[in-house]
């Protein structure tokens, strides 16, 4: 599995979306999608493509990867708009991986 961590982020081509909650970042290279909890920018450097409205504040640092989903072969990396299909297609598998992690 290769997933870019987020203190090298700022060092490789990426694409990000926020869909239901979560940050979905696919980086240049890595097989798997990094999901985070809320509207997370990594490394300060973003290029805003569409704006919209975002319930909560921007998280403007390094956060820990909350889930790793596998990339499809399809989807590339500066594919945003793939990128926002494979997003709102993924939430509720991310909240059930999520709500079985708090489980006991």
């Amino acid at each position: 599995m290769k997933l870019t961590q987020p203190k090298h982020v700022g060092a490789t081509a990426h694409a990000r979306v926020f869909e239901g909650g979560f940050t979905f970042r696919l980086a240049k290279g890595d097989t798997h999608v990094a999901v985070f909890v809320g509207v997370c920018v990594e490394q300060r450097r973003y290029l805003v493509l569409r704006e919209r409205a975002w319930p909560g504040p921007v998280l403007d640092q390094s956060q820990p990867i909350a889930v790793a989903l596998p990339k499809p072969k399809w989807l590339d990396w500066a594919d945003t708009d793939g990128l926002a299909g494979f997003a709102r297609s993924a939430v509720p598998a991310v909240r059930a991986r999520m709500a079985g992690r708090r489980a006991p």
